[in-house]
């Protein structure tokens, strides 16, 4: 995935809403030239070492950082570079939570606000965090949360030291992520770990700043959260799986209705440990699941009180998955050489978000262009590089209307006009001009618009925090506020919450066309 300057403008306005100035200051001078030493970054950042070195220590716990030590190079030294997508999935926390609530219920909800607050997270600092859970009760909690993958074990690079690989507690952020209420506190960890930092050397590999790298599948698959010296982070991809089944279910009830959304569900479920799996061996049939495993799912799946609106007998399931299989949508792929499973079922995952894709551009077209654009867009996606008249003639529009719908989508840079002369000269009577899509250019120039209006808003909801500020005063308490002074701070704080759930809404158009 390609980053933009958007998307870097973005992640640079969370990364300060979380974190404060002086990371979004790093994290700025690390997206204008990555991969850069500790000395370069205090250059460019004009921060005090042992600041900058406490700074990159949180950034690397939550994720944001990746430091890497090239153990060929002379000095061995440590270079960090900025990662604007974990920066960005931090908008998504509170539905991460909302989502584990739902799911797991409120122990499990509170286990996952720890581990989101630390960032990276050991099992004594989740009994720290969780004192009202028992020790036991703490552990089948955590290791739900890892059985159903939304976290997961960090593993240290070869190249770090012993000294650090001890896990520090993070410095108490601007906000929390998860719950916007709580605030990390400093712990005995964070203290040593600064006191290090101040009397460490110029190698930054030996204060804890080296990134580690997420574990794989096969080797989580029969660990738990109490394994000594294990640390532990969230892992969005598992979040960001489930809410694009989601989407894919209410794609497939619109257009089926809610007993085949039901059945796409329950299918999506069944392939997905396998899908979330980082490399796999297994080819198509990693994405693929049998009938039986898909009624023993069901069985499981009613005795957690989980309702489905389709019948889940043998007969059933194979009609309904081999319709799907047959169908001009292509959601389903049925795979006969299933080994000993017999045929399987594979959900055309990215064929779905494809569609997904597709419906929101040409409902953004519709609102800009009116349906003209949406039906001129759509003949050019079902048949490119036609001609003019051709156009016309199949969007069944006349002349004048069209040219100026389709030159103001070329402004748009929407669709795309090719030129194909037929001497060498370039004459206009002599060329042909051809109008097409670039599907890959379209969903980048979306993208970046959605992108600019969550900045946009990202800016107003920081003006409308610091209006509640300066309104209640430095030290001032909102109780002595007058009742007409109440009125108007809670209508700033009915703005502030408006504008989060618009960069919501945005942040969930962001996920599909990025996908």
């Amino acid at each position: 995935e390609k980053i933009t300057r958007k998307m870097n403008r973005v992640a640079l306005l969370l990364v300060s809403q979380h974190l404060g100035d002086e990371a979004s200051a790093i994290c700025g001078a690390l997206i204008k030239r990555p991969q850069r030493t500790l000395k370069e970054i205090q250059e460019d950042t004009k921060l005090l070492l042992p600041q900058l070195r406490n700074c990159l220590l949180v950034l690397v716990q939550h994720n944001l950082v990746n430091g890497t030590v090239d153990s060929a190079s002379r000095g061995k030294e440590c270079r960090y570079s900025f990662d604007a997508t974990k920066a960005i999935q931090r908008i998504r926390f509170p539905k991460f939570v909302a989502h584990v609530r739902a799911l797991l219920g409120e122990k499990a909800e509170k286990v996952f606000e720890a581990v989101v607050d630390h960032g990276r997270v050991t099992f004594s600092q989740l009994r720290a965090s969780c004192p009202q859970l028992s020790d036991d009760s703490l552990k089948e909690t955590a290791d739900q949360l890892l059985r159903e993958k939304y976290i997961i074990r960090v593993i240290a690079s070869p190249n770090r030291s012993t000294a650090a690989e001890m896990p520090v507690q993070p410095a108490p952020s601007k906000q929390s992520s998860s719950t916007k209420k709580r605030k990390a506190d400093d712990t005995d960890g964070q203290k040593g770990a600064s006191s290090k930092l101040r009397r460490g050397d110029g190698d930054s590999s030996r204060a804890g700043l080296v990134n580690e790298e997420p574990a794989s599948e096969e080797s989580v698959a029969y660990e738990s959260v109490t394994i000594p010296g294990s640390v532990w982070c969230v892992n969005a991809i598992a979040f960001e799986w489930d809410f694009r089944a989601l989407a894919i279910a209410q794609l497939m009830a619109d257009r089926y209705g809610q007993a085949t959304a039901s059945l796409m569900k329950v299918l999506l479920k069944a392939v997905r440990n396998r899908a979330l799996q980082p490399s796999s061996s297994h080819g198509n049939r990693a994405y693929a699941a049998s009938v039986d495993t898909l009624i023993s799912l069901h069985k499981l799946s009613a005795q957690e009180g989980q309702e489905t609106h389709v019948a889940m007998t043998w007969e059933a399931l194979s009609e309904a998955l081999s319709a799907l299989s047959q169908d001009s949508f292509h959601s389903v792929q049925k795979i006969h050489d299933g080994g000993p499973d017999g045929v399987l079922y594979r959900p055309q995952v990215a064929e779905l978000i494809t569609h997904l894709q597709r419906q929101l551009v040409e409902h953004m077209i519709e609102k800009r262009f009116t349906l003209k654009g949406r039906r001129l867009f759509r003949l050019l996606m079902d048949r490119p590089m036609l001609e003019s008249k051709t156009v016309w003639d199949l969007a069944m529009l006349p002349k004048k209307d069209a040219n100026e719908t389709l030159c103001s989508m070329l402004r748009a840079r929407l669709v795309c006009l090719q030129e194909v002369p037929r001497s060498a000269d370039h004459n206009a009577q002599r060329t042909f001009f051809l109008w097409h899509v670039d599907w890959s250019a379209v969903l980048k120039q979306v993208a970046d618009e959605v992108l600019g209006g969550m900045e946009q808003l990202l800016l107003r909801r920081v003006d409308k925090v610091r209006e509640c500020e300066e309104y209640v005063g430095v030290g001032g308490e909102v109780a002595d506020l007058s009742p007409a002074q109440l009125a108007h701070y809670h209508m700033l704080q009915n703005q502030v919450e408006r504008l989060e759930q618009a960069v919501m809404r945005l942040d969930e158009t962001v996920l599909i066309m990025t996908s």
